[in-house]
């Protein structure tokens, strides 16, 4: 996203419920350390997204031109794993990576052909 001429590198996080404060500030903390040699600023391009409309959230996606798309739980989308398949492969698709902390996933637009497979085997294992 750029603002004011400068470039920023924006991580969109997913949170698709409610948790605490210090859960947030957890998960904010760690995206900082892990990622903050791409900010001008501590907090800078996290941008927490809460939506589980599909449309909205490809729109917030456009819009927010993330470099990183990040959830805890691929369980977290509560979609099923053809429609969770389908959001990943466009979020790819618009040159951003995907990670999924507890699932240790990390996709970049090169693996789109392995979301399908990957994903309804992660459906497969967990059910």
């Amino acid at each position: 996203m750029k603002k004011d001429g400068i470039i920023y590198l924006m991580i969109m996080c997913y949170i698709p419920y409610q948790i605490e404060d210090n859960k947030l500030n957890q998960i904010k903390s760690m995206l900082n350390d892990r990622y903050m040699m791409f900010f001008c600023e501590i907090g800078d391009g996290i941008e927490i997204i809460t939506e589980s409309n599909q449309k909205i959230l490809r729109d917030s996606i456009l819009h927010y031109k993330p470099i990183l798309f990040w959830i805890d739980s691929i369980k977290d989308l509560n979609m099923s794993a053809t429609i969770i398949s389908e959001l990943i492969i466009f979020i790819l698709k618009q040159n951003c990576t995907f990670q999924s902390q507890k699932d240790n996933i990390y996709w970049n637009s090169l693996d789109i052909d392995t979301v399908y497979p990957n994903i309804f085997e992660l459906f497969r294992d967990k059910s």
